[in-house]
């Protein structure tokens, strides 16, 4: 069998890159934990599982009898905040360094989750105010589910109502990836931080839904 490697050396590549790597940590090297940092893949992960955790039939596939939509509802959600706090706890390393009164509360990404999912009710109804207000508004629009599942300013509301609360719980690199997933396929930039109250939806979404 023959071996498809690539026969180009790498050596040269590897050394320029460890050099570059080198210089970079010696301008910002302040004592953080380089090895901890969120993955912005996990967090698109999380997302989508707390997707379908807040619209099981209409963002999580969900195709069961009624009596099963809470064990699946469940099943998202344990899933989305095992990884979550997997996530936060990243960020609190990262920051460690900057901390002025010792170590990081060891149970404090676990509180964040918790205090987070305890909102995921209301965070349901702001995003549902925003779905509702933008299928008002848009004549063109057949159903507010059409909204929800094919509009980019659905998806850049759903981002933006988790991203704040994480936000505002202490994990913002956390929310600002999360906010930049939504960037990324839809254009609408939310910083996290942004404080939107309900059926607000175009004041929020430059482009069009």
């Amino acid at each position: 069998m023959t071996d498809q490697r690539s026969t180009v050396p790498v050596a040269d590549a590897v050394a320029d890159l460890r050099a570059a790597r080198g210089a970079w940590r010696a301008r910002h090297d302040d004592g953080r934990d380089t090895t901890s940092f969120p993955s912005r893949g996990a967090l698109e992960r999380v997302i989508e599982l707390l997707a379908a955790a807040l619209y099981p039939r209409r963002l999580g596939q969900f195709r069961g009898a009624p009596a099963e939509e809470d064990g699946f509802v469940a099943a998202k959600l344990l899933a989305a905040a095992t990884e979550l706090e997997r996530e936060v706890a990243a960020e609190l390393g990262y920051w460690q360094a900057e901390a002025s009164s010792g170590t990081f509360d060891r149970d404090q990404p676990a509180t964040i989750v918790r205090l987070f999912l305890a909102g995921l009710g209301e965070i349901r109804r702001l995003i549902d105010s925003d779905v509702e207000a933008a299928f008002l508004g848009d004549p063109a629009a057949r159903s507010a589910d059409e909204i929800l599942v094919c509009y980019p300013g659905a998806i850049a509301s759903l981002h933006h109502r988790l991203a704040h609360p994480l936000y505002e719980l202490g994990a913002p690199i956390v929310a600002r990836l999360i906010s930049e997933l939504a960037n990324e396929r839809t254009g609408i930039d939310i910083h996290p931080g942004a404080t939107i109250s309900g059926r607000r939806s175009s004041s929020i979404t430059a482009p069009a839904w």
